[in-house]
């Protein structure tokens, strides 16, 4: 799976993040979902997270240039 919004490979933990409301998938990386995150609260899977995880395509630097 790749994030809605910049495209990255999502690791197992940021493919479970589930909106609480709704109870749907996200579908974004950590550092997409970190513009929104106090307005869409999630459910997590903590142990899915690990501190590795995929290669990130872009950072938070380059996503601040993109908007």
């Amino acid at each position: 799976m790749r994030c809605i919004c910049c495209n990255v490979m999502l690791t197992s933990f940021e493919s479970t993040m589930r909106e609480v409301n709704s109870n749907k998938y996200i579908d974004m990386c950590e550092i997409c979902y970190s513009y929104i995150k106090n307005d869409v609260p999630v459910f997590v899977r903590e142990d899915l997270r690990s501190e590795t995880g995929m290669d990130i395509a872009i950072s938070k630097e380059d996503v601040n240039d993109i908007y």
